[in-house]
């Protein structure tokens, strides 16, 4: 970029959590570090592991930054606190019209990630874009398939022009249409809205996309920007007894407590959900809710049918390419 357009461009704030599982961490760092982008203002805050190497990770990124590297903050919490309260923390530091996620472990896609995601952001003038991101192998980053995968593109197109994203993710059938993995934000939204919703511990995306919309907001989809290397695992696929638990808060609180924002069939879909989490009496639900558990079985057979196309066009490709 000539050094005129680059002082024009705004502050981003990139960030990453991390919370004991270190181990990729610099790789991290180095795609933010390897960015093109001019004005980027870098946030590492660790959620309380015990020995966080601070020192080291500062020593790390001043042996490695440019002068695209604005200023940057290493700091680990006092406790563990949980992700949404750990990027609160962030949100209130940041200094970026612009506010970027990146996950530790992922890694930006390409050197100009953040130049492209901020020219789209300039251009539509929207606060909440989400992108879409190449899903990879743990260890080595080797490929697996894109999120959203391909054939959900044109899916996700109709549930936007029907105005139904929230109905879509509310009642988790969106297609991965959204991940906060490879999701951006303007500083301004994210103050309006509060942050994240402190109601919750690990799962900050899912409430703040249907809060956002609740009030209006629109996802803007961006899915010719591949933004991230998303490797495989993490938080959102385990067990965790606390994210459970915001599972549960969100079914109580998203979804049956503004089941008046549903509309026909989405208000029994909903109840089924409610039914099959919390009640014992599976059998019955199987029974009373038919329809709908038909029609999430056929909807995760076209998931899965969708998901392993992709798969294989990704190993074509990349069995081409090597």
């Amino acid at each position: 970029m000539k050094k005129d357009y680059k002082e024009k461009m705004p502050l981003v704030t990139v960030f990453t959590m991390t919370y004991r599982n270190l181990k990729f961490m610099k790789d991290t760092i180095l795609s933010v570090l390897r960015q093109t982008y001019s004005q980027i203002e870098f946030i590492l805050a660790d959620d309380g592991t015990i020995g966080f190497p601070l020192h080291e990770i500062e020593t790390f990124i001043d042996e490695n930054r440019r002068e695209n590297i604005v200023c940057y903050e290493v700091f680990t919490q006092s406790q563990n606190v949980g992700t949404v309260k750990n990027a609160n923390s962030i949100i209130g530091k940041a200094k970026g019209k612009y506010v970027f996620p990146l996950s530790c472990g992922d890694e930006f896609y390409e050197n100009s990630t953040i130049e492209k995601i901020v020219t789209r952001f300039e251009a539509t003038n929207c606060d909440v874009l989400c992108c879409r991101r190449l899903l990879c192998t743990e260890k080595e980053l080797n490929p697996i398939r894109y999120m959203p995968a391909t054939m959900y593109l044109n899916k996700i197109e109709k549930i936007d022009n029907k105005g139904e994203a929230y109905s879509a993710i509310v009642l988790q059938r969106f297609y991965e249409m959204a991940s906060g993995a490879a999701t951006y934000y303007t500083k301004k939204i994210l103050c309006e809205m509060g942050g994240f919703d402190t109601g919750y511990r690990l799962w900050e995306d899912g409430p703040f996309y249907v809060q956002y919309l609740r009030r209006g907001g629109k996802l803007n989809f961006q899915y010719d920007i591949i933004s991230i290397r998303y490797r495989d695992g993490g938080v959102s696929k385990s067990k965790n007894k606390y994210m459970v638990q915001d599972v549960h808060r969100f079914i109580k609180k998203e979804m049956m407590d503004n089941i008046h924002l549903l509309g026909g069939y989405d208000v029994r879909y909903a109840k089924y959900l409610y039914h099959w989490t919390f009640d014992k009496k599976q059998l019955l639900n199987l029974i009373k809710y038919f329809d709908v558990v038909a029609y999430r079985f056929l909807y995760k057979v076209y998931c899965c049918y969708c998901v392993e196309k992709d798969k294989v066009e990704i190993r074509r490709q990349y069995n081409a390419d090597s």
